[in-house]
């Protein structure tokens, strides 16, 4: 029965089935991933673009070794964006407010040693540029100054913008603060991650 049913937090609950509580827990986080892709979609069509392929969970996953331990990229999404010109491979993180600054650290650090491990070409032909959607102001400067201190030194492509800019003008908006060396600098104009 443990294989199927797990309880609740209190002893008196009745079981339900495992891993409906972890579900439950990480629906809105989810809601927003699959949110996002509907609406890169619908730009694409909008501008003559085409969204080739988006995979998300497990399929979007990297796992290799790396000075004999197991390492793990774990991007919330993952697509192809083709406009007339060009094909761009991007990775989205949405951040529903819930990491803190070591949770935000760690994640970051990720991408840092993917990069820097140059792991990056056993799975691909060139560097994704990373999205991240956070819900609100404050998370995105915190961020901003997170990346700028532990990203400096790697060529990775980084935009944020805030979930309520996303849904007001569309992903394809000047909405993005692209990360940098100089992240205080780059607080000051939004862009937009491609070039139409």
């Amino acid at each position: 029965m443990t294989h199927l049913a797990e309880s609740r937090q209190h002893v008196m609950d009745p079981l339900i089935q495992r891993g409906v509580p972890y579900l439950q827990r990480t629906m809105r986080h989810t809601a927003g991933v699959y949110r996002f892709m509907v609406q890169i979609t619908q730009a694409a069509r909008s501008q003559g673009h085409q969204l080739l392929w988006w995979e998300t969970g497990t399929r979007c996953n990297r796992r290799y070794r790396y000075r004999g331990a197991w390492h793990n990229l774990l991007p919330d999404a993952r697509f192809a964006y083709k406009t007339g010109k060009e094909t761009i491979q991007l990775w989205l993180e949405w951040d529903e407010g819930t990491m803190r600054q070591r949770s935000l650290a760690t994640k970051l650090h990720t991408y840092e040693q993917y990069i820097r491990t140059r792991q990056w070409r056993q799975d691909e032909t060139v560097i994704p540029l990373l999205l991240i959607v956070v819900p609100d102001p404050g998370q995105e400067q915190r961020l901003c100054h997170l990346a700028g201190t532990l990203l400096h030194e790697i060529p990775l492509q980084i935009y944020v913008t805030t979930a309520s800019r996303l849904e007001r003008a569309g992903p394809l908006a000047s909405i993005w603060l692209q990360l940098s060396n100089e992240w205080q600098q780059s607080m000051i104009t939004r862009q937009a991650w491609i070039q139409r």
